[in-house]
């Protein structure tokens, strides 16, 4: 699978985002010049990754609708992440890229913890506990009963009070 990230734009540009479900960096250049064009793809970051682009924040959405769009918005008016919205405060030119789509939503978790040179401070959640119950809330729409199945080895009488 191809990962390649849109050219990153500022945030106050949030109505310019790609609509729709998928993944989104918060960031920003050093020295307050725009993030370059990269020189070369990185093998864990993907395809047009900023070459000066020093990410802050790592998000998603799920909504087929406005998607990442709505979430970008909230961020820009310092509604989204307290961290990013203390860089807003401090007038830092914060930037995003993205990747869209629904599957892309679900590497924001192997964004957070790359082995690398970037740190996401404004990721400061369990990030393995949120993915597990954003799939389970997926199995509930899925496989409403899911969580019926295996109950019987958890309860050696459950087989019992089913059958009496």
């Amino acid at each position: 699978m191809t990962v390649k990230w849109t050219d990153p734009l500022p945030l106050s540009d949030y109505l310019q985002s790609v609509r729709g479900p998928g993944l989104y960096v918060i960031g920003e250049s050093p020295h307050g010049v725009a993030p370059s064009p990269p020189t070369d793809d990185d093998k864990f970051l993907g395809e047009n990754w900023p070459d000066n682009f020093h990410p802050h924040y790592a998000g998603i959405s799920l909504s087929p609708k406005r998607g990442m769009t709505s979430r970008l918005y909230c961020h820009a008016r310092s509604r989204g992440n307290s961290y990013i919205a203390s860089l807003i405060q401090k007038k830092a030119n914060l930037y995003f890229i993205q990747l869209p789509g629904r599957m892309n939503a679900d590497l924001e978790q192997h964004m957070i913890m790359l082995k690398s040179s970037i740190v996401f401070l404004g990721n400061v959640r369990d990030e393995e506990s949120r993915l597990i119950k954003r799939w389970q809330k997926q199995l509930d729409i899925d496989m409403p009963n899911w969580r019926e199945y295996g109950r019987h080895l958890e309860d050696p009488e459950y087989d019992q009070r089913r059958e009496g």
